[in-house]
């Protein structure tokens, strides 16, 4: 029998096409504000990150597909909404732009909440920080000017001008993620669609 090798693993919402065309049109009225230090994150590579699993031994996948296949097994589909950007941690010192999560909120902390209880069975904490939603779009990696902030903020004032767009939910995935020099690629291992037995 080959021994089992580790996977770093993670649990998430992926984007449909029309929220990665949004996505990809906020950070080109971004690029027009003039904040050239900002390393966007590829938007094929933008997901809803529900519950990182971390370094995950891949005689484990059985098990994860069914405990998710039941997490899953009852939940309806249900719909949120990208709407604005921000900044964490705040914006005098911005680190991460992200677009928010709006809409059902109700429903996507209810299969989060499902998640962590079912992993939990399989050895995995449950996270000690609160659920955040939001889509990281971009990384920021030094202190920005005055001058900058301002066109951040003033960037952010139009953006969240903008017309929401809706994501429909209707199934979770399973992630892997390799670090690589030119940074994390990701390839889905499973996908979990709600109400199937």
């Amino acid at each position: 029998m080959a021994p089992s090798s580790n996977l770093r693993l993670f649990f998430a919402l992926e984007l449909p096409d029309e929220v990665t065309r949004h996505l990809g049109n906020v950070t080109k009225k971004l690029y027009l504000y003039r904040l050239p230090n900002i390393k966007w994150v590829n938007r094929q590579n933008i997901h809803l990150t529900l519950k990182f699993l971390g370094s995950t031994p891949d005689n484990m996948l059985d098990s994860l597909n069914a405990v998710t296949q039941t997490v899953v097994a009852s939940v309806s589909p249900f719909t949120l909404e990208i709407e604005g950007i921000g900044t964490f941690p705040r914006m005098s010192r911005p680190r991460i732009l992200w677009a928010g999560v709006r809409g059902n909120l109700e429903a996507m902390f209810d299969i989060k909440n499902r998640l962590d209880q079912a992993l939990e069975t399989q050895g995995f904490a449950k996270d000690q920080r609160p659920f955040s939603p939001h889509l990281t779009i971009g990384r920021i990696n030094y202190q920005l000017s005055p001058q900058e902030l301002e066109r951040l903020h003033q960037a952010i004032q139009e953006i969240n001008n903008l017309s929401p767009v809706y994501m429909p939910v209707n199934a979770v995935s399973l992630i892997e993620s390799r670090l690589t020099r030119d940074g994390a690629v990701y390839s889905k291992t499973a996908g979990y669609e709600f109400g199937a037995i």
